[in-house]
This record gives structure tokens, sequence and C-alpha cells, in this order.
């Protein structure tokens, strides 16, 4: 029981991190258009599916750095 309550305690905390991410660099016209479309729709699902976006958000982290 304590591990489903841990895997959406960590996809809460994921969620909350990308909308920080998100809030803080709305001025990036990249982010600008993924901003204007993060819904509570979208909330629910990265809380859901929070694994495939965090090797999503890794993946990307890493691509832009070798940029």
């Amino acid at each position: 029981m304590w591990y489903i309550f841990n895997y959406f305690l960590i996809g809460v905390t994921f969620t909350f991190i990308v909308d920080l991410f998100l809030s803080m660099s709305q001025n990036n016209p990249k982010v600008k258009d993924i901003s204007e479309d993060w819904h509570n729709e979208q909330r629910i699902a990265c809380v859901i599916l929070w694994p495939i976006g965090v090797i999503w958000f890794i993946a990307s982290f890493i691509k832009n750095i070798f940029e």
C-alpha cells in the first residue's frame, strides 16, 4: 500500500518541479508554447506517468548540454 502512496507522492513532486520550471521560464520562446498548453489534464497525466517524464526530462537536459 505504501508503494502506491510513494509513487503518487513522487509524481506530485515531479509535476510541481515541472510547473516551477515552466513558470520561471515563460519568457523563453521555446517554453512559451508549452506553458500555454499545460493544464490540469497534463498535470494529472504527469503525476500518473512521471517515470516517462523523468526519462524525457533527463534526455532533453543532456541533449541541450551537448549542443
